[in-house]
């Protein structure tokens, strides 16, 4: 069978060559990949000193390394649809910028902050229970193995418009890798605290253990929201674009304000209650619909 007949029957698809790049968002998206690799650099570092220059640790500038790749992921897109640049090159550059991102660096943030503890061992095992050690490198496994399926799965199922963006099915990547650098951030802070270089979050041991043990399972839950078909809103197409009321730009300024006062805390809050936003509209939109089969029934007894 000759090679031409081969390909006429759709066996093989003959590849097209890239001719025309996009280079502003494609040198964002590549901004993107090079912060996921800082924050990996970083998160390697030993974690035992604080920079002098910054105070912060370097497990702590991993975490905002992933929130600048969450900016830098942000704009790129929206750079593309302004200019009408969208093409299947950016979607999977982008995929592959956002798994070093969203997938490997929080993966790797998890098991370096809990081999970073004094309860942890070298090894990433707690002294005494090994499986422990073993069950939080299973769980980085699977958040990293649940980003990259949902990468997959939005490039697939999603358009370039921005009209298909007004929500996601499934938690987003970024969503989800910031709010595990946020926990790391928090918990980094508490350990700037107890070492005095700084003093507004409380100084107290049960907390940092409590973001420690608590982060597996959150990581988890999030790789797991990930894949799922939970509808999550967008929130910069949502509530930031268009015209809104002047209560509603009242609101997110005092809202972006008070972040400022307590800006991990407020991170937290942000990507934690993002992440929990959409269990937690699901749950309402489905007692909506089951109180609405219950009432119905009681108006057209009260009609006849």
């Amino acid at each position: 069978m000759s090679r031409r007949k081969y390909w006429s029957r759709g066996r093989i698809k003959k590849p097209h060559r890239v001719r025309g790049v996009a280079v502003l968002p494609s040198l964002f998206t590549l901004g993107n990949a090079v912060c996921g690799f800082a924050a990996i650099y970083y998160a390697a570092m030993p974690g035992g000193d604080f920079n002098q220059k910054l105070f912060v640790s370097p497990l702590a500038l991993a975490g905002y390394f992933v929130f600048m790749a969450i900016l830098a992921d942000a704009i790129d897109g929206r750079l593309a649809r302004l200019a009408r640049s969208a093409s299947d090159f950016g979607g999977e550059l982008d995929s592959l910028a956002d798994v070093i991102s969203f997938g490997v660096a929080p993966a790797f943030l998890l098991i370096k902050l809990a081999a970073g503890t004094k309860e942890m061992a070298t090894d990433i095992a707690p002294i005494g229970v090994p499986w422990l050690g073993k069950g939080i490198w299973l769980i980085a496994a699977i958040y990293l193995c649940c980003t990259a399926l949902r990468l997959a799965r939005f490039n697939v199922e999603n358009a370039t418009d921005s009209s298909a963006h007004i929500g996601f099915k499934g938690l987003p990547a970024p969503a989800a890798a910031g709010a595990i650098a946020s926990l790391v951030v928090l918990h980094q802070e508490f350990l700037r605290t107890a070492t005095g270089l700084g003093d507004w979050l409380p100084s107290a041991t049960w907390t940092e253990t409590l973001v420690v043990r608590a982060l597996p399972a959150v990581a988890l839950v999030l790789a797991l929201a990930m894949v799922s078909r939970i509808p999550y809103v967008h929130i910069v197409n949502q509530y930031m674009l268009g015209r809104r009321s002047f209560r509603h730009l009242v609101r997110i300024t005092i809202f972006m304000i008070l972040c400022l006062v307590h800006l991990q805390i407020a991170l937290v809050c942000i990507f934690c209650g993002f992440a929990l936003s959409g269990p937690l509209g699901s749950l309402r939109r489905r007692w909506q619909r089951a109180k609405a089969k219950t009432d119905l029934p009681q108006t057209q007894t009260e009609s006849n």
